[in-house]
């Protein structure tokens, strides 16, 4: 299936981002991992910048629109990640770069700014694994409600993640989200949310015929030209487009989630029509890092705390949620959370049309 892509290319002039800086010693490290997107910025090669700095990660932007986030092994896996052995006495991201900074390529090494040399030789790419156990409908109710007992407990409520906890009836979306933030940009971001998250859900709830057999591991010809036929979400669920503050807004990332989900249950020609829907709306309404991030979630590929969930959601006896506030997956930011929200709403909708009393 043919990717989105994420954002246009633009060009980069040899003046950009070259900021004198006092010399300092030349840092090597080497990229031990890689997710599918960092690869296709590798092996690329094209000039580029840094696009943003953080405490514990960097964006890269090349020439042709390829992003790739360079992190230590804190980011974990990701199509967008790179993970470096960042070693003993690495300064630190934000004394080391700044935006701007140029992004050049000497045969296997990425030179960024002026000091940092990145070694790519081997690198291990990774990709998520699809789920080996097909659902189970019954056990997937009994895991949603573990789920959602645990963020309950866990989810921020600065996020879309409390949504994880009132899931049901559509109808209650609005009820619950006036609950859960008190006025101001909280409530407001919430109420718009339960309204777009209500008609996303009905969007789903129509496109999982009830009787559909989603088996691991299988893509039936039928069910692809069920979902060719699939008309995009309503216009009232555009508003969960760019919703919310940040590099990859609430409401960007809990479609993503959707997309995920919706490749793990076997329905990959639905993730695509979704993701090309929200892409179009995100070029006038989101940010680059978060198309990118859409975009490989559309096409089936999250962080690997994500797939971990999905792999054991409904499948395996064993499972059970830990989401532990300090995993960094979860930490800093509301974006895990809110992907979650994502796939419980698509495994909430699956057990609607399929039932918990039937067999897949």
């Amino acid at each position: 299936m043919r990717s989105i892509a994420p954002t246009p290319a633009r060009r980069f002039s040899a003046s950009e981002g070259t900021g004198q800086k006092p010399p300092r010693r030349r840092i090597e490290l080497t990229i031990s991992l890689a997710g599918s997107r960092a690869l296709s910025f590798m092996e690329s090669s094209a000039a580029g910048r840094v696009l943003h700095v953080f405490d514990n990660s960097v964006y890269l932007e090349n020439e042709t629109g390829g992003l790739a986030c360079l992190g230590g092994p804190i980011v974990g896996a990701a199509p967008l990640n790179a993970v470096a052995d960042l070693g003993e006495g690495f300064p630190g991201w934000r004394l080391l770069l700044e935006e701007g900074d140029p992004v050049s390529f000497d045969g296997k090494t990425i030179l960024v700014g002026n000091n940092l040399a990145l070694g790519f030789h081997g690198t291990r790419p990774w990709r998520p694994a699809l789920p080996a156990l097909p659902i189970r409908p019954r056990l997937l109710a009994v895991h949603l409600e573990a789920l959602r007992a645990a963020c309950s407990a866990s989810a921020p409520r600065q996020g879309l993640g409390f949504l994880l906890a009132k899931q049901g009836a559509p109808a209650s979306h609005r009820a619950s989200a006036a609950t859960q933030t008190t006025g101001g940009l909280g409530h407001f971001l919430a109420a718009r949310a339960g309204m777009a998250l209500a008609a996303l859900e009905g969007w789903l709830r129509r496109s999982l015929p009830p009787g559909t057999r989603l088996a691991a591991n299988t893509l039936a010809v039928d069910r692809l030209a069920v979902d060719r036929l699939a008309a995009p979400p309503s216009g009232e669920a555009a508003g969960l487009i760019g919703l919310g503050p940040g590099l990859t807004p609430s409401g960007d990332d809990l479609i993503g989630g959707m997309g995920i989900a919706l490749h793990a249950i076997g329905r990959p020609g639905l993730a695509h029509l979704l993701g090309g829907w929200a892409v179009s709306l995100a070029r006038t309404r989101s940010t680059a890092i978060s198309l990118a991030h859409l975009s490989a979630a559309c096409d089936g590929e999250g962080a690997a705390a994500l797939h971990g969930v999905l792999n054991g959601l409904g499948r395996d006896p064993n499972w059970a949620p830990r989401l532990h506030p300090g995993d960094p997956f979860f930490h800093g930011h509301t974006s895990g959370w809110d992907a979650l929200a994502g796939i419980a709403a698509v495994m909430a909708a699956f057990l609607a049309v399929n039932g918990a009393g039937r067999a897949t």
